[in-house]
């Protein structure tokens, strides 16, 4: 059930508020994010049976009505409680909660308002970073929340009685009258119980990075091998350098505007696979530090590099990029005023958009005659107050006068042969 109904395409997600009280959870080993976001839902599930849970991370974060009852579910198994209840409007008493096999609890009462409880775990057999924030923010005042010393045995036969996991029945179909726009939920077999536990939630954790919150693993350890979309991950973000040199790009297909404004970072990710992303659009734009070498990286797939180093001092071999597939290269270099690598070799033979492409290029000097632009359609600009200083083979039928004539205005002396 991981991420069940966050961003369910069926329902609302804000707005739902079904009564699941009845479902058949035995066997789900994993809640996360389950509930995240639910803005109004608030329905009585403290009959779940959850003796197999092990991951709660999340699952309440901002789940800003809810407040039932479930003080008598089995939790004994659960290692993740990281921000079980970050934001939402719990406050209920889970005394007699069994958290012996607990990991992690950081965050887990997380800016919480309205949690005032004291509970008695066996908390002080956890790591102290294990309780990190465990109650910041909690309550009117922020303080509201409290773990209290108790034995830190294992919990014995005189731990209070839990109350007798529900009868199995089968999953209730949801009434179409009452939800038109809802599918019905499969059955609990059919629901996905677990999945890998290294996986991360990319755009929340992203957000949340942005926004200066905890993240479920420091960044430079995130396992990102199942995000296909990286865009925008640190826009604008100016002062970021973090080390994430070992993140596994293998699945990412989409890098647009990803380090766009991130004005320090210059880390070598030149080991990044990207081989099989297609939009590197604005990637490295303003990203005012980033020089790293990147040359062997395989682009083989990209159609879209517009402005990847704009405004950039990059200045690094990338002649040896397989650009067979990229259809625009408009504002790709401008306002670069370093790069100077042979990309003479480059096939663009699909390139149709090379609009400002070496504009304001100051140092930029290659001879490209050997690209074949008969594909070009735009080549405003191409190489005004650039560096250019030969003159270039291309046949030029094709170009109108009104953009020849500004192609090379004021560069050095760019021209055509």
């Amino acid at each position: 059930m991981v991420s069940s109904f966050d961003g369910f395409t069926h329902v609302d997600w804000k707005a739902f508020n079904v009564d699941i009280g009845t479902w058949d959870t035995s066997n789900v080993l994993k809640m996360r994010y389950m509930f995240r976001g639910a803005e109004v839902f608030n329905q009585d599930i403290g009959m779940w049976d959850t003796s197999s849970l092990t991951d709660m991370q999340d699952m309440f974060t901002s789940a800003a009505v809810f407040n039932q009852r479930i003080g008598n579910w089995d939790v004994s198994n659960v290692v993740n409680f990281f921000s079980t209840f970050g934001r939402s409007g719990f406050n209920q008493n889970l005394q007699f909660w069994d958290v012996y096999q607990a990991t992690n609890m950081n965050y887990m009462f997380f800016k919480c308002p309205n949690f005032v409880q004291k509970v008695c775990w066996n908390g002080t057999a956890l790591p102290l970073g294990n309780q990190y924030q465990m109650f910041f923010g909690t309550g009117p005042n922020g303080n509201g929340g409290a773990l209290c010393t108790v034995e830190t045995n294992p919990p014995t036969s005189a731990e209070p009685t839990r109350t007798a996991s529900p009868t199995k029945t089968a999953t209730p179909t949801v009434s179409p009258t009452k939800h038109p726009t809802m599918k019905p939920f499969p059955a609990p077999s059919k629901l996905p119980s677990s999945a890998p536990n290294n996986l991360i939630d990319f755009e929340t954790e992203i957000e949340r990075f942005k926004d200066g919150e905890p993240t479920s693993s420091p960044i430079q350890i995130w396992e990102v091998g199942h995000v296909t979309k990286m865009s925008e991950a640190f826009k604008s973000q100016t002062g970021f350098n973090r080390d994430i040199t070992n993140w596994d790009t293998s699945s990412v297909t989409d890098m647009s505007y990803m380090f766009d404004g991130a004005e320090r970072f210059n880390r070598d990710i030149g080991v990044w696979d990207i081989s099989q992303v297609t939009d590197m659009f604005r990637m490295f734009r303003r990203a005012r530090s980033f020089n790293a070498p990147i040359g062997n990286w395989n682009v083989s797939k990209v159609k879209e590099m517009a402005q990847m180093f704009k405004d950039t001092p990059f200045n690094n071999d990338i002649g040896m990029w397989n650009t067979t597939s990229v259809t625009t290269l408009a504002f790709f270099l401008q306002d670069n005023l370093v790069f100077n690598y042979d990309i003479s070799g480059w096939n663009v033979s699909a390139c149709k958009n090379f609009d400002h492409t070496f504009k304001d290029a100051e140092v930029f000097n290659i001879d490209l005659s050997p690209w074949d632009i008969y594909s070009a359609t735009q080549m405003r600009r191409m190489f005004y107050n650039s560096g250019l200083d030969f003159c270039l083979n291309w046949d030029t039928d094709r170009i109108s006068t009104t953009i020849r004539s500004e192609m090379f205005k004021n560069s050095k002396n760019g021209r055509f042969c």
